[in-house]
């Protein structure tokens, strides 16, 4: 099919009244079709004409909606948006579709306080902590991980040096060298953990040069919300970090509000002080995790000195004095 009738389309949709003919419509459908002798869309008879169906029906409903439009600026300008749209359209469903045909795409959630073992396609193991999510596509030249919320990696090494990459924001990845680590991704706190192996991790702040930095085994890296940039310790308590895998949480000089923090977004548990200072109150030491919700508030108003009372449906933690 020339140029000439694949032109046809959008000045139909641009220029003219008229509905687009359907003729001309699967011409310009067929010679993508070109295509699939290379192998880059290799769709069934019913997967292509539905894409084609589906298509055609998004031009046809656009055009009904032109002839409602007045002429003049106006309507140039709602024609053009159509263009824009169909074509968009056109390219979303035979992307989306050979996206999912060849590459596909597996998806992870864990509910409040549920931790969740995974194996993923490449042989890959990955605990998930509570009320997390994690999105995974293997694709020829790498590996690719989405992560909100809380997991341990165990990354089996691919013969072809294959790269295994999370992504944790636009600006920041961590690219897999080694095997194990903990990585955390929750709205004021990012963290990523590294007991063996080796990680690089990829950071752009916006408008700025890219900024990595390679971790080794017992480093500890961590983004704050509030601060610019990151800070890399070494942790020679470093496990603790993956200690929730055994339902076990372990403390050392743990603030007040690193742990209302971890409550809210792991277990989905609101708590409140009455003085913000209590925020900044340290402890050390131990104790079991799980679903018991009572269970958990007991042991941690222990930790910290602190009693638990209610105030209109909302837990509120002061100082036990």
């Amino acid at each position: 099919m020339d140029s000439r009738n694949k032109d046809n389309i959008i000045k139909n949709i641009v220029q003219n009244e008229r509905f687009l003919d359907r003729d001309v419509f699967s011409q310009w459908y067929d010679s993508l079709e070109e295509e699939r002798s290379n192998g880059v869309m290799d769709f069934s008879e019913s997967k292509r004409e539905t894409i084609k169906q589906e298509m055609f029906d998004a031009i046809q409903s656009v055009q009904e909606e032109e002839k409602l439009r007045t002429f003049g600026r106006v309507t140039l300008y709602w024609r053009t948006a159509a263009a824009v749209f169909v074509l968009l359209f056109a390219m979303g469903t035979i992307g989306h579709n050979y996206y999912n045909n060849n590459f596909e795409s597996y998806l992870y959630q864990s509910t409040y306080g549920e931790i969740k073992n995974i194996l993923l396609k490449d042989g890959s193991k990955v605990t998930l902590n509570g009320n997390s999510t994690l999105r995974f596509v293997d694709l020829p030249d790498k590996r690719e991980a989405w992560l909100t919320g809380e997991a341990s990696f165990h990354v089996v090494h691919k013969h072809d040096n294959q790269r295994f990459v999370v992504h944790l924001s636009d600006t920041t990845s961590v690219e897999v060298l080694g095997t194990e680590f903990n990585v955390l991704n929750r709205p004021n706190e990012s963290r990523v953990a590294l007991r063996n192996g080796k990680v690089k991790v990829d950071y752009r702040p916006q408008h700025k040069n890219l900024d990595q930095t390679y971790l080794s085994p017992g480093d500890l890296l961590t983004f704050k919300e509030k601060e610019k940039g990151y800070m890399v310790q070494h942790a020679n308590d470093v496990d603790r970090h993956f200690s929730w895998q055994k339902e076990q949480f372990i403390l050392n000089e743990t603030s007040l509000g690193s742990m209302v923090d971890m409550l809210h977004h792991t277990y989905g548990i609101s708590l409140k002080v009455t003085d913000d200072s209590l925020y900044n109150r340290k402890a050390s030491g131990s104790f079991p995790l799980g679903t018991d919700k009572d269970r958990l508030l007991k042991n941690v108003t222990a930790l910290y000195g602190l009693v638990m009372i209610e105030d209109e449906e909302l837990l509120v933690l002061k100082d036990d004095q």
